[in-house]
């Protein structure tokens, strides 16, 4: 069965938990809005860059995945930010981003914050509470389907480019850190070819 994770993780993140989530960050509901809109495919560029860097790294997105399923995250995610922000869940979705983003979370969270006009400190809860509830999505679906480490890492390679393409052009450094830059080079390189076929189509029909 396939995963359209993009879709399934964008939609736990509807306008009810925009508008806690602003409350409780002291954020306006259109920058958490469209802090969301990078901070989901930028988690997901992780999940996937982890996921696809060896034998090792698939298996241990597989088993953090099939923990946060295990978990009550993704029943809970009324109030994932409430008090504050400050909760059991985005700490150890803080230690999951640790995880997933190593030394690049920094420039992560600073590019999230910079790109919607938040703080940092925002950004940093967003991604806390993204992390742990799309790996969610991941472990329910490896669980549902008895998907190995090796079929996990197929059904995120079919889920890649539409993730690349999801973030926002502003944050098109982030799959670099995370080591997906030979796909967006190869995205870049297509529309390079059309537009040089297009150019040469133009120019073609002028002479």
């Amino acid at each position: 069965m396939s995963l359209n994770l993009l879709d399934s993780v964008k939609r736990l993140f509807n306008s009810e938990i925009v508008s806690k989530a602003a409350i409780s960050l002291g954020e306006s509901e259109s920058g958490i809005s469209k802090a969301i809109s990078g901070v989901v495919p930028s988690v997901l560029s992780s999940i996937v860059a982890k996921a696809t860097s060896g034998e090792h790294g698939a298996t241990n997105i597989l088993q953090l995945a099939k923990d946060a399923a295990g978990s009550d995250v993704l029943d809970s995610m009324g109030g994932l930010f409430n008090n504050n922000g400050k909760n059991s869940f985005l700490s150890a979705g803080f230690d999951t981003l640790k995880s997933l983003f190593g030394d690049k979370l920094t420039s992560v969270i600073h590019s999230i914050a910079g790109f919607a006009g938040i703080q940092t400190s925002s950004a940093s809860a967003l991604l806390s509470g993204v992390a742990p509830a799309a790996l969610a999505v991941v472990g329910q679906h490896a669980i549902t389907n008895n998907i190995s480490a090796s079929g996990l890492v197929q059904s995120l390679e079919n889920s890649k480019g539409q993730i690349l393409s999801a973030l926002p052009l502003s944050l098109g450094s982030i799959p670099g850190l995370l080591g997906l830059s030979n796909a967006t080079n190869s995205l870049s390189g297509t529309a390079k070819q059309a537009t040089s076929a297009a150019a040469a189509y133009v120019k073609g029909a002028e002479d």
